[in-house]
């Protein structure tokens, strides 16, 4: 089990620095023995984030000791673990700038061995000794015999040379030479195994000439398992990291202060003065696994380095006691019963357990909470009684929406291997996020905005065509009309139904016009009582608060205004006028028409007919100012079809870099190529189904729906310009289909709305894009499945930057292509975005880096799952990680990656 006081999310960042002088350091500007309060002082007053201290004081431990008292005393609370380092000066020089110059060779040891360090290495270091004249020194480098050695140099000078400054302990040790193979030697020992890490000052290495040395210069940084410097800024620390890339050797540089001064110095080489940044527990073993994954684990930079922006942060469960879940075939104990609560990285998150340890369950739940409805899981199993609801037993905290986390269940990857749309509308999710420039939202906007112009110009059509045929309709019936009533040529019946038609056209003109208010004033009325009032004190009132006052009111005023003008009152005693007098003029027609002898029938005819004629008079103007206004809204530009090719263009753009990332050059994975086409087949298959469906409609149904498809067959729809053309390619046979066809679009309306339809489905960009995947240069669907869920897999974890969980990633997945290649794709994507997997597979837990892993075991008992929170560097909890499948392989595979065995 962790340490509780680290981090609950996992692997952290914090500052490392690994080499720190002390007041007694051979070397140091601290002021000696009297300078430790200030330095204790300086200690406490660190920056924060600086937790880990490498404590060097060349050959001696005493400087460590002190400090380690006064931070097991518990007066150093802001530092999390102290190291034990030793700085060696090796025989091995350099005189590349003029003067001699040896190379300083670190060992940082684990706190764990810090009291075997003096017994087993120190006192086992041999040196290539030293002879003035009689007097030879070769002895273990012990204090004693350091100053020994300084004290004999200083006291057989020659006449006339000044002795060399220093005390006899700093001139011993800058004329002491330790042997590499010694070093190597000692820290063979059992005691140190997998408990120090080497590491060699690149200043002092760099003065080896290549020349005559090269050999033995590379070996000797290559061996190592770091590479120091105290570079004053970070610009001269890349500078250094690119001269270890250039001459192709360890690469691997940690940043140090090198303190010799106190935190107020001026000096570079002060307290604090570290741009090293290491993601893991503050332990010996958390830096061992940081050396080995070092392009993932250890930056260099000023501030802390910034995590995925879109998190899970804690998931907490809290399910009543007596909760089950039941399937089809049986009901058992809910295995998260009671109260839970998960932490996950903002990085990679692994959960690993046997079967039925809850590891399914566990994503589940947060899938359901997030995306209720959608958990196929849930689907299959029920939470019992009926009362349990996981939106109120499952709380999520963290920096994203729900919709921002994308879930895929055990078997899903599969799915997307299979079904091309699911897995286009999961690539288009993630394109346009990678949109920098936000030119496809850009053109999809514009899109959008044509096609609400085309839905109006295509409502206008039709609209247009609807009002033609009702004017038909009106002109029918009133002719129909018209011949009843002038067979009858009376001049007095004539004179009464002039006044009759007169009459009821007076009525039906102020009964629209009545209508007309009366709608009005209705919407008045609506957006009156929806305005939001102004919750501020009229003192308070800016510009837009004092217009919008003044605004209102004078609506409110203007309808109070209008609704009690004395006008309507005097035109509904008109409409109620104008009823009376067209009754009495109904029952004069028909006294005559009775006195001519006309039956009831036919006096009903004639008197209805006189009424008719009036309102389809009515109806027949409204219809014809319609149309006239129809006209005037017409598409006033041409339909726009360069968007398409546009965003085709861009959106290809996109996909560039993203397929330099595909072209896998790996024996395990072929080169992958996304690319972005418009999908024709899908397109003429909507076009038909229109055409088909208007033919249909025509025909009333009497035409077959495979005539006329056979009469579409290789019309390609988008270059019809013109009815005329359209009208052409319709196979003129004589057949009841081709008849019809021709007889529909022979209607310019009607063609006109084909165009529209047609102009308006290419915008729909997303509809009609189509992704294809080609895997090794073959199309996805013509390679094996296992070769398509690889594909998958690797497009949906390169594209997005927004929490992906995957249950089971592992399945239908080769073991070699995990370890060979999917871990390191893990380890790069993970610093962008959240990874939460729940596997079986080690290399994914192991060589994948994982951040933060929860080990899920059921209780034997109750029943109830429990989680051990650990980290790949949590050394006391292993045995769970060598458990897994391929367990120990992994982590062999891990070191050998590197050539380490630390």
């Amino acid at each position: 089990m962790r340490n509780q006081e680290f981090n609950k999310r996992g692997s952290s960042w914090r500052k490392w620095d690994l080499h720190v002088h002390t007041p007694i350091s051979i070397e140091q500007n601290y002021g000696g023995d009297q300078g430790w309060d200030k330095y204790f002082d300086d200690l406490r007053k660190l920056p924060e984030e600086v937790e880990v201290l490498g404590i060097n004081d060349y050959l001696f431990l005493d400087g460590y000791w002190r400090v380690k008292e006064e931070w097991e005393a518990g007066n150093l609370p802001n530092i999390k673990l102290l190291l034990p380092v030793v700085e060696l000066r090796l025989d091995k020089f350099g005189n590349s700038g003029g003067s001699l110059s040896r190379a300083n060779y670190h060992v940082v040891f684990s706190n764990e061995v810090d009291s075997s360090i003096e017994p087993q290495f120190l006192n086992n270091l041999e040196s290539t000794g030293y002879q003035i004249g009689d007097y030879e020194w070769d002895k273990s480098p012990t204090r004693d015999a350091v100053e020994e050695l300084g004290r004999e140099i200083k006291n057989r000078v020659p006449d006339g040379v000044l002795p060399p400054n220093g005390s006899d302990l700093k001139v011993g040790h800058d004329n002491l030479n330790i042997t590499l193979k010694s070093i190597k030697t000692a820290l063979s020992k059992s005691d140190f195994k997998g408990k120090a890490l080497t590491a060699v000052g690149l200043v002092e290495w760099k003065d080896i000439r290549w020349e005559g040395s090269g050999a033995e210069k590379k070996s000797l940084i290559d061996k190592c398992d770091f590479v120091f410097t105290a570079s004053p800024d970070i610009e001269s620390y890349n500078r250094s990291k690119q001269y270890l890339i250039d001459n192709q050797v360890n690469p691997r540089l940690i940043h140090a202060s090198d303190a010799h001064n106190n935190l107020d110095s001026t000096e570079s080489n002060k307290l604090g003065h570290t741009y090293t940044w290491i993601k893991c527990d503050p332990t010996f073993e958390g830096l061992k696994q940081s050396i080995i994954e070092f392009d993932t684990r250890i930056r260099i930079s000023e501030n802390k380095p910034v995590a995925p922006v879109n998190q899970i942060e804690k998931v907490s469960f809290d399910f009543p006691p007596e909760t089950e879940l039941k399937s089809k075939s049986a009901t058992d104990t809910f295995c998260f019963r009671g109260s839970h609560k998960f932490y996950f990285s903002p990085y990679f998150t692994a959960i690993i357990g046997g079967r039925g340890s809850g590891k399914s369950t566990l994503l589940n739940l947060i899938a359901e909470k997030i995306k209720p409805g959608k958990s196929n899981y849930f689907k299959q199993k029920e939470l019992i009684p009926d009362s349990v609801n996981i939106q109120e037993c499952v709380d999520i905290d963290g920096v994203t929406t729900p919709e921002k986390v994308e879930f895929l269940e055990q078997n899903e990857i599969e799915k997307f291997a299979v079904d091309y749309k699911s897995f286009t509308e999961a690539i288009y999710q993630r394109i346009f996020k990678l949109d920098d420039e936000s030119k496809l939202a850009e053109i999809e906007f514009e899109a959008h905005e044509l096609q609400d112009t085309y839905t109006t110009h295509r409502n206008n059509l039709k609209r247009k065509s609807d009002l033609i045929e009702q004017k038909k309709k009106i002109e029918s019936q009133l002719s129909t009309q018209k011949s009843i009533v002038e067979s009858f040529t009376d001049e007095e019946y004539v004179k009464l139904n002039d006044d009759l038609k007169e009459l009821t056209t007076l009525k039906q003109s102020l009964e629209s016009s009545k209508k007309r208010f009366n709608i009005f004033n209705d919407k008045i009325k609506e957006a009156l009582a929806s305005v939001t009032e102004i919750e501020k004190e009229p003192d308070d009132y800016n510009e837009f608060d004092l217009v919008f006052t003044e605004y209102l009111e004078g609506v409110q005023s203007s309808k109070d205004s209008a609704e009690s003008n004395e006008l309507l009152a005097k035109g509904e005693a008109k409409i109620d006028g104008l009823i009376e007098k067209i009754a009495e003029k109904k029952l004069a027609i028909e006294k005559f028409l009775g006195s001519k002898g006309h039956t009831l029938e036919n006096l009903k005819d004639i008197s209805g007919a006189n009424e008719r004629i009036a309102s389809l008079e009515s109806e027949l103007r409204e219809v014809s100012q319609s149309l006239a206004r129809l006209e005037r809204f017409t598409l006033n530009e041409p339909y726009k079809r360069d968007l398409v090719g546009t965003f085709n263009v861009n959106i290809n753009q996109v996909l560039e870099p993203i397929n330099e990332k595909l072209n896998v050059q790996n024996d395990q994975v072929k080169p992958i190529k996304i690319e972005f086409n418009f999908d024709e087949s899908h397109f003429v298959n909507e076009a038909n189904k229109f055409i088909i469906e208007k033919i249909k409609e025509f025909s009333e149904g009497k035409i077959r729906e495979d005539h006329i498809a056979s009469r579409l067959e290789g019309v390609n729809l988008k270059e019809i310009a013109n009815k005329d053309d359209l009208l052409r390619v319709i196979a003129d046979d004589g057949t009841v289909t081709s008849t019809a066809m021709k007889d529909y679009f022979n209607n310019s309306l009607n063609f006109e709305m084909l165009r529209g339809f047609i102009e308006y489905e290419l915008l729909r960009l997303k509809k009609y894009g189509r992704f294809n995947i080609y895997y090794d240069e073959r199309p996805l669907e013509n390679n094996s499945f296992g070769q398509r869920c690889t594909a998958t897999l690797v497009i949906l974890l390169l594209l997005g930057n927004t929490p992906i969980i995957i249950d089971e990633p592992e399945a239908h997945l080769d073991s070699k292509l995990i370890a060979e290649y999917l871990v390191d794709l893990i380890k790069e994507k993970k610093l962008e975005r959240q990874i939460i997997f729940a596997t079986h597979n080690a290399n994914f837990v192991v060589n994948g880096d994982a951040d933060l892993i929860h080990c899920l075991r059921i209780d034997d008992v109750s029943k109830v799952t429990h989680s051990e929170d650990i980290t790949i560097e949590d050394v006391g909890s292993r045995s769970s990680l060598l458990a897994l499948e391929g367990g120990k392989e992994a982590f062999q595979r891990r070191e050998d990656r590197y050539g380490l065995r630390i």
